[in-house]
């Protein structure tokens, strides 16, 4: 029946437009040692990665001793287009892929959907699902310790469930890159702050954009305002990159903000003082998780102007 249900999970998935791994439960406390080691030697800074490995689950929840394994999901997305209106223009930014989570509803319920005719159950886990995904087959790392589903390029989310399906072997593997890496550069040479190196699929998450772009406090002083890109993140490397070649113009999105909205926006105002309107459509851009930061990212965007059509 294991293998029946594992089977038929893939294809419902499949079918359902998702990619998934399935890996051992036990393989959670394999990437904790892994990146606990990174600490050690100084390879991860620890200033920037205590925090985030303590936001990650040490293992299954207590109310589901049942759990097995891990599923590992990628759901495909594109670039979100957000309008703002200001100075009496109309300014459009981009979200990159990867940042709206409402899918993650959609591959639970697909996964539930496909587990329940087994007698079986999953719910939501905190992992770190690059090294996981990458690990599993699943995806492949890119020079700039982006990840990559073949076909997809790194238009896609990841996400992840524990699972009381039991995986007796898994696909478990040293992390890899892409082919493509061996003899391409062009994420390297983009990069405006050096974070991408040459020899590791590590950045150096200390010069990486993207890692201030999602911090609450001011820029540092050594980040040149030009290099603002994006609402949150960064897709610097991730358009010039060759594998993002067939997706690099897949773009959606109608939200637009008035000028009095934008307005409201610039100025930081709490969110459970905005307009419902306002609210409203920051949830359809999936920007309420990011709001704390939306304020001073859209005000850097403004001064450069660095938008698109």
């Amino acid at each position: 029946m294991n293998e029946k249900a594992a089977s038929d999970l893939r294809k419902d998935l499949e079918e359902a437009g998702f990619r998934i791994s399935l890996i051992a439960v036990e393989r959670i406390a394999e990437v904790r040692d892994y990146f606990a080691g990174l600490l050690k030697t100084g390879e991860l800074k620890r200033t920037f990665h205590d925090g985030y490995l303590c936001g990650f689950d040490s293992g299954p929840p207590e109310d589901f001793p049942a759990a097995r394994s891990v599923i590992v999901a990628a759901a495909r997305q594109p670039k979100v287009r957000v309008r703002f209106n200001h100075s009496g223009h109309t300014r459009s930014y981009v979200i990159p892929p990867t940042y709206d989570s409402s899918i993650d509803k959609r591959v639970l319920d697909a996964i539930r959907s496909s587990l329940d005719g087994h007698g079986l159950e999953a719910r939501k886990a905190r992992l770190p699902w690059k090294s996981l995904a990458v690990r599993s087959g699943l995806a492949s790392y890119g020079r700039n310790n982006i990840t990559y589903v073949e076909g997809w390029g790194s238009y896609f989310r990841l996400a992840g469930f524990y699972s009381d399906l039991p995986c007796e072997a898994d696909d478990w593997k040293e992390p890899e890159a892409m082919k493509v890496c061996e003899r391409c550069t062009a994420c390297l040479e983009a990069c405006p702050s050096g974070a991408i190196g040459g020899d590791r699929f590590l950045l150096q998450a200390e010069r990486c954009i993207t890692l201030y772009n999602e911090e609450t406090p001011e820029f540092p002083g050594w980040i040149d305002r030009a290099w603002h890109n994006s609402l949150v993140g960064c897709m610097i490397c991730q358009d010039v990159c060759p594998a993002n070649r067939a997706n690099v113009d897949w773009l959606e999105g109608d939200v637009e903000f008035s000028e009095a909205e934008t307005g409201l926006l610039l100025e930081a105002r709490p969110l459970d003082r905005l307009p419902a309107e306002v609210a409203r459509k920051l949830e359809a851009a999936d920007l309420l998780v990011a709001y704390e930061v939306l304020p001073r990212n859209l005000r850097a965007l403004l001064e450069v102007t660095r938008g698109i059509a």
